[in-house]
C-alpha cells in the first residue's frame, strides 16, 4: 500500500492509487455520496446520492436494462473516494485527477461487474447531461445565473421527464430528505437491480463483509 490512502466509514483504508476491490463496499459508496451536495452545497439539500437514484430511475423510464440502469446509479461511485469536484475545476485537475479517477471507476466496475460496455457508456453521459439541464432549470434558474448555460439535452431522455411530471416521480426525485434516506435508497435501488460484491484481487486478502 502506498502512502497514499484514505479510510472509510467501515474502516477500510482505501489506496488511491492502487485500490482493492476488497476495500469498495457499498454502504460506504451509498454514506458518502449521500452526504455530499451537488455543486459544492451552492444550490442546498440535493446529493450525489439523490442525483444518482434519480439517473437510475430515468434509465428505468427508458426501458433500459437493469444492468444499464445498475451502471447508471453507479456512474459517479468513484466520488465516494475523491469528492464530487465541480467539472470547470475538474477540467483543471484532470492531469492529475483523471487517471486516479479512472482507476477507480476500473475497480468499482470489476467489484460490483457493472456493465461497462459503450453502450451503458453513451447512456450514463446521456442520463447525466439531462439531469444537469433538469436540475440547472429547478436549481439555478435564468435570472439568477450570471452567464448563460450551454446545455444540450438529449431529446431521447424528453420523454421520459414527462412521465415524471405526470406520475409524480419528480416528488420523490426532490425530495429534501435528510442524507441518511438517501443512503438507504442508494442501497435498496441497487440492490433492486441485482448487485452483487463479485471483483476479485490477486495482489491482497479477502476482507470480510461487515
Amino acid at each position: 500500500m502506498s502512502d497514499h490512502w484514505i479510510q472509510t466509514h467501515s474502516g477500510r483504508a482505501l489506496d488511491l492509487l492502487e485500490p482493492c476491490v476488497h476495500d469498495i463496499w457499498l454502504a460506504d459508496i451509498a454514506r458518502s455520496l449521500a452526504l455530499q451536495n451537488r455543486y459544492l452545497g451552492h444550490v442546498g439539500p440535493y446529493n450525489v446520492a439523490q442525483h444518482s437514484v434519480a439517473c437510475s430511475i430515468t434509465a428505468g423510464y427508458l426501458g433500459l436494462s437493469p444492468s444499464v440502469q445498475l451502471a447508471v446509479l453507479m456512474h459517479d461511485a468513484a466520488e465516494a473516494y475523491i469528492g464530487d469536484i465541480p467539472a470547470p475545476l475538474k477540467r483543471l485537475l484532470t492531469p492529475i485527477l483523471g487517471p486516479i479517477e479512472e482507476r477507480l471507476e476500473e475497480r468499482i466496475a470489476k467489484c460490483f461487474g457493472l456493465d461497462t460496455s459503450p453502450d451503458a457508456q453513451i447512456w450514463i453521459a446521456k442520463i447525466d447531461h439531462f439531469h444537469l439541464h433538469c436540475e440547472a432549470g429547478v436549481m439555478y434558474p435564468v435570472e439568477r445565473r450570471p452567464r448563460s448555460w450551454k446545455l444540450e439535452v438529449p431529446q431521447e431522455c424528453f420523454t421520459p421527464w414527462a412521465l415524471h411530471k405526470r406520475t409524480n416521480i419528480s416528488d420523490e426525485i426532490w425530495d429534501a430528505a435528510p442524507p441518511e434516506h438517501w443512503m438507504s435508497k442508494f442501497v435498496s435501488h441497487a440492490e433492486s437491480l441485482g448487485i452483487t460484491h463479485t471483483g476479485q484481487c490477486s495482489h491482497c486478502n479477502p476482507v470480510v463483509s461487515p
